[in-house]
C-alpha cells in the first residue's frame, strides 16, 4: 500500500517493480508530481 493505493493491484506490478520505483524516488518524489501522466513521462 501507498497512500491508500495498492500499486500490487496495477496489472505487471510485482514486490520487486514497486520496491525498485520507491527506492528510486521515494516516497516525496512521487508527491512532486501533479498527475500519473507528469510522473510516466
Amino acid at each position: 500500500m501507498f497512500e491508500g493505493t495498492d500499486l500490487l493491484a496495477i496489472e505487471g506490478m510485482s514486490h520487486a517493480t514497486v520496491l525498485a520505483i520507491m527506492s528510486e524516488v521515494g516516497i516525496e518524489g512521487i508527491k512532486k508530481f501533479p498527475t500519473s501522466k507528469h510522473f510516466c513521462s
